[in-house]
């Protein structure tokens, strides 16, 4: 019998001791070292491709283990749920030894953008992930749908074909999946204008951008010959610079609640569009987009 509970015992403890040794603890550190700080910025941790740890503060950690072997791991930052960066998946080797990681979140106000800790939109943001003090991963710039992969749902907005092609139709499709990525559903969007020293490059960017957002069957458009009609009535004048309060005022008018505006500069190989769409209610920038082409 006591033989029979030897046995037993050794192999409990043979048991307990493969799976302690299986284990290896994992920790990440949160560091928020931008302009945007915010209680409400939070960092999550996959991996795998499933999320592990989320609700993490800034300046905070957290601890999980993993199953010795090789991993990946990537990193978002959330801003009341929505992440508005996140790192690229890397592969990492979980041995006997705790690994340690640091997150850091980096940011910079946008031209023209107004600084508020409550809204992500006036900033571009950089997160790295760094492991024994080297960058393994980093991502620059918020991104239409910023979620990680496990937390994407099916109906997320895919990449538009014309994305990839060149020029100003290029320029235009990539910024609209940023838009239609970022801007409330069911939205009342008016294209006030696009800034360049070429008229017909202008008129043909703003007809593609109304055409991108009409297709995305997410927003009510308002149409062009509403807004002449209130140009005409009001004797304003959108071929110029538009100001974000003018902007504001004219899509009050025209009954949106976002506008959009934009420009291009540059000129031959070095051309880049630039878009922005403002709340009307609040004048605050919701998004914007750049693009070269």
């Amino acid at each position: 019998m006591k033989k029979v509970l030897s046995l037993v015992f050794l192999g409990l403890f043979g048991f307990i001791s493969f799976a302690m040794a299986a284990d290896t603890r994992v920790n990440v550190f949160f560091v928020n070292q931008g302009l945007f700080i915010n209680r409400d910025a939070e960092l999550a941790i996959y991996i795998d491709g499933r999320e592990v740890r989320d609700g993490i503060d800034s300046n905070d950690d957290a601890n999980f283990t993993v199953r010795q072997g090789r991993h990946t791991i990537h990193v978002a930052v959330l801003f009341r749920g929505k992440a508005i960066a996140q790192t690229q998946p890397v592969e990492f080797e979980a041995g006997s030894q705790q690994v340690k990681f640091r997150a850091i979140l980096s940011s910079s106000l946008l031209a023209g953008a107004r600084a508020s800790n409550n809204y992500p939109g006036s900033y571009a943001f950089n997160l790295n992930l760094e492991f024994a003090g080297s960058t393994i991963a980093s991502s620059s710039q918020q991104t239409a749908d910023a979620r990680p992969p496990a937390a994407q749902s099916s109906t997320a907005q895919p990449s538009r074909p014309e994305a990839s092609k060149p020029g100003i139709e290029g320029a235009i499709a990539r910024s609209c999946v940023i838009f239609i990525g970022e801007l409330p559903k069911d939205s009342t969007i008016a294209v006030l204008s696009i800034l360049s020293g070429d008229a017909e490059l202008a008129n043909f960017a703003i007809d593609e951008l109304e055409y991108q957002l009409v297709t995305a069957k997410q927003f009510t458009m308002v149409d062009r010959k509403t807004l002449d009609t209130l140009r005409t009535e009001q004797n304003f004048q959108l071929s110029g610079d538009v100001s974000d309060q003018s902007a504001v005022a004219i899509g009050n008018m025209l009954g949106a609640n976002i506008v959009i505006t934009g420009s291009v500069s540059g000129a031959g190989n070095t051309q880049r569009l630039t878009l922005k769409a403002l709340d009307v209610k609040t004048a605050q920038i919701i998004t914007m987009a750049r693009e070269a082409f």
